[in-house]
């Protein structure tokens, strides 16, 4: 009866048609696989992507190059997923069940981009000690102000985890190196999570700068008011939408996933 009412409610407001599931089971289901079929995805062309960097080629237009069979479709690589439905749902199909393989895998994969993002910035600026890193974009897509299990944040929280790594200790009872200092900059985003700062502040004597989140704003940074503003010049692009060729052509040295 629920489903009966809930179909006459859609009817008049949908074009697209509407599908009845045999139980309540099987719809939650549907949608559950939906996103974890996103997640292995994407984590496929994380993996690629990592793969790549090893051979010193670039995995977009490896992908660009292989999506050209007709059959095959593979998806744009990133810093990790974020929302609620990708890092989430996926997980609640293994609430009764212990079949779960390649999910688990794929959420391993997609969560420790981050940490491929750190090993970029290591290689371009060989160490992190007491470097400044201007993080741009907490939201977990592109030109939304949602923030929630976002790429950005996680990196945020690994660069400052990067920033307290404890080494052999000496007389007074030990030291802390890897003095990261972390500036993030997101134009939609309103959250206490973390500390935001305006663009300009974010780059000021910055060494490096990550975009975490696919912004449409990012792209019009111009890369020579950069380079004035930076002490480094180490760009990680995760979602590569900034203009490669311009950024180099400025000086820096451009990497993205």
């Amino acid at each position: 009866e629920s489903a009966d009412r809930t179909i006459a409610l859609y009817e008049p407001l949908v074009e697209g048609d509407i599908h009845r599931a045999p139980d309540a089971t099987t719809a939650e289901f549907v949608k559950l696989s939906q996103n974890a079929y996103r997640d292995v995805n994407v984590a496929f062309a994380n993996e690629l992507a990592r793969v790549a960097n090893d051979y010193g080629i670039s995995s977009r237009e490896a992908i660009d190059l292989a999506n050209v069979h007709p059959r095959v479709d593979i998806l744009n690589p990133g810093p990790g997923v974020g929302g609620h439905c990708l890092p989430i749902d996926p997980w609640f199909l293994g609430q009764f069940s212990d079949s779960l393989d390649l999910i688990p895998t794929a959420r391993r994969v997609n969560d420790g981009m981050v940490d491929f993002v750190v090993e970029l910035l290591e290689g371009e600026l060989g160490s992190l000690d007491d470097a400044s890193v201007a993080v741009l974009g907490v939201a977990y897509k592109g030109d939304v102000d949602d923030a929630r299990h976002s790429p950005g944040l996680r990196l945020v929280d690994r660069l400052m985890e990067t920033d307290a790594r404890e080494v052999a200790a000496t007389p007074d009872g030990g030291r802390w190196v890897g003095d990261v200092d972390v500036r993030v900059h997101d134009p939609h985003v309103q959250t206490d999570d973390v500390d935001l700062v305006e663009l300009d502040a974010a780059l000021t004597s910055a060494d490096a700068m990550v975009v975490a989140a696919g912004h449409d704003a990012f792209c019009d940074i111009d890369p020579a008011e950069a380079a004035d503003l930076m002490d480094g010049r180490v760009v990680v692009d995760g979602f590569a939408i900034l203009d490669g060729e311009a950024w180099r052509d400025a000086g820096f040295d451009y990497v993205e996933i």
